[in-house]
């Protein structure tokens, strides 16, 4: 029931310029002449600055998640230092052309 309420009323509010108006056959139809000043101050006005407010919060938490993540990425961690055995059987050298050989 609320659902199908919703659809009401969202096509009520939808289609009210099409039956509340003040179009004659003298004026072009543009918007602004023809739709009443108060439905557009009572539903334009509102639903738009709903709009926009909602993308700006919704742009603000992925703007503070990006920094949050990014400063993640740039700020050194505690890594524990590992040290690591060399094998007896594969010992580096260094030759004179400074390249690195097995013996």
């Amino acid at each position: 029931m609320a659902i199908s309420g919703s659809w009401l009323t969202a096509f009520v509010i939808a289609t009210a310029p099409v039956y509340w108006n003040r179009w004659s056959e003298k004026t072009h139809c543009q918007v602004g002449l023809v739709v009443e000043p108060l439905y557009i101050l009572a539903i334009y006005v509102p639903i738009f600055s709903l709009l926009f407010a909602t993308m700006c919060a919704v742009y603000a938490k992925i703007l503070s998640e990006a920094w949050r993540q990014a400063e993640k990425l740039y700020t050194p961690t505690r890594w524990k230092s590992v040290q690591v055995k060399r094998s007896e059987n594969y010992n580096h050298t260094r030759t004179k052309n400074t390249r690195w050989e097995t013996a």
